[in-house]
């Protein structure tokens, strides 16, 4: 038997149906990356913005065939998705570079220069970039581009003068679906019933479901449970941004280390000098009311040895409730409510609760955590604007469908409890829907028309991280190749007549 079959456990022939077709589609993935060249250093006084320069590569207003400065032939297959965060403006984009498919992400800036003045060669986020797209024909400084790959200059390839092509762009009024077309499946699925798509979605997200049980098994069985499910945690509360490094740092702090020492204080003091955040007051000034405390900590944490893990956190672009530092007191607060035992604490939760539903309540209470002393902490030094709970619900729910319930149900199918492991399955699809975010919101206006369908079909949690499922197991998997999508060519799913809205 396989350390995780859900196969056997399984027997929804519309989850069967769609794991074949993921299947298909991971076949069908190619995917492969280059690393960025550039080629233009000029500027001048009348180079428009950046923003109409990307909305250029979006609406592709070019006169073809589009030539790079090395003279290679370039073919955009597919512009990529608008990245309205942080890493390179264009991701997922697909070209062909003198008959070779690419793909990888598109950055765009007014001169050459600029991606050094930003970062961007010291940053990670930027080393699957295939094509440097800048404004201006280049100078001599620079014109061969470094490591191979493909400069496009704007100016020449424009079929009209680009103030004439600014003023019918109309920028102001840009709607974000101009940003992320629909997919080849967008007007197929259009022209089902909301049930048949609600029931696709919910197959989709019980698949995820699945394979985040099976991920957090296999870690169960190699670390041990409490600390695989410490580390889950711990990534979660991270984010998108910071989930690398707070995963990390729960692995530089594992759990039996943490229960040896002698108290809260000691623990906390640990967390925060591993994680680089105690302030150096040489440097850094510290509120009044933080200051014995973090003489405190530096003391406790210089005992312990006064090591420190290699963590790269990522500030910018963070709203302040999601900021690292709050989200690792949260941790720390969770950690004394576990006593150190996650895993006796999560049986506890579910032992006394007896339906999905209030096992759902439990979860997300559980995962809950404020702190009066701490409401108004940002940082040693700053303030937080008003009072806000360390974890809120919001996230505690997220945590909940990601961590916590995928966790119940594969440790329960380990030790032979179907009854649990299908409770937590039954509250997975059950619970209500989750805070939207940007990636949702790009995710509907690929594959739903209108993208407004999505709060009908996607009215629970599980259906929303369908929708998540389905746009990483296809569109990314494929670079958005649409004529080899196996979702968008397959026939009605099984059970039709069965979907449930």
């Amino acid at each position: 038997m396989q350390i995780y079959g859900w196969e056997e456990v399984v027997a929804d022939p519309w989850v069967a149906w769609y794991r074949g077709l993921r299947t298909l589609a991971a076949q069908a993935s190619r995917a492969d990356a280059a690393v960025v060249a550039e080629n233009n250093g000029a500027a001048d006084d009348f180079q428009p913005a950046e923003r109409f320069l990307q909305a250029l590569w979006r609406e592709q207003r070019f006169a073809l065939p589009l030539r790079a400065v090395d003279g290679r032939c370039l073919e955009v297959l597919h512009p990529g998705v608008w990245n309205v965060g942080a890493g390179p403006d264009f991701r997922d984009a697909r070209l062909r570079i003198d008959g070779q498919e690419r793909g990888g992400a598109v950055e765009v800036h007014r001169c050459l220069k600029d991606w050094w003045r930003h970062g961007h060669d010291r940053d990670p986020a930027y080393a699957e970039v295939i094509l440097h797209v800048v404004w201006e024909m280049p100078g001599a400084e620079g014109a061969a581009p470094p490591g191979g790959a493909p400069c496009l200059v704007l100016g020449p390839a424009l079929p009209a003068e680009w103030r004439q092509l600014f003023d019918e762009l109309r920028l102001n009024a840009w709607p974000y679906a101009r940003r992320v077309p629909p997919g080849g499946c967008a007007l197929k699925l259009a022209w089902r019933e909301d049930a048949v798509i609600a029931r696709l979605l919910e197959a989709a997200g019980m698949a995820r479901f699945h394979d985040k049980a099976g991920g957090l098994l296999r870690e169960g069985l190699r670390q041990g449970f409490d600390q695989a499910l410490y580390e889950a945690v711990f990534s979660a509360l991270g984010y998108r941004a910071n989930r690398g490094p707070m995963g990390r740092l729960a692995a530089a702090a594992p759990l039996t280390e943490l229960a040896g020492l002698p108290g809260a204080r000691h623990r906390l003091a640990l967390l925060l000098g591993l994680a680089g955040f105690l302030p150096d007051r040489t440097r850094t000034p510290v509120l009044a009311e933080h200051q014995a405390e973090a003489e405190d900590w530096w003391r406790l944490w210089w005992q312990a040895g006064g090591r420190r893990a290699d963590l790269d956190w990522v500030r910018t672009g963070q709203r302040p409730l999601n900021r690292p530092e709050r989200r690792l007191l949260a941790g720390a607060a969770l950690v004394e409510r576990w006593g150190c035992r996650p895993v006796r604490w999560l049986d506890g939760l579910a032992a006394a609760a007896t339906t999905p539903r209030a096992l759902w309540r439990e979860l997300v209470k559980g995962f809950t955590v404020q702190d009066e002393r701490l409401a108004g902490f940002l940082t040693f030094d700053r303030r937080l604007h008003g009072h806000a709970l360390l974890l809120g619900e919001t996230r505690a729910r997220d945590i909940a469908v990601n961590v916590a319930l995928p966790f119940l149900a594969a440790r329960a199918r380990h030790q032979g409890d179907a009854a649990l492991a299908e409770r937590a399955e039954a509250a997975c699809r059950e619970a209500p829907r989750l805070q939207g975010n940007r990636r949702l919101t790009e995710v509907a206006h690929r594959l739903l028309v209108p993208p407004s369908r999505l709060t009908v079909v996607a009215t629970n949690a599980c259906r929303q991280q369908g929708l998540l499922e389905i746009y990483r197991d296809f569109c990314e998997a494929l670079g958005h190749q649409c004529a080899a999508c196996p979702l968008a060519a397959a026939e009605s799913p099984p059970g039709r007549e069965a979907a449930a809205g």
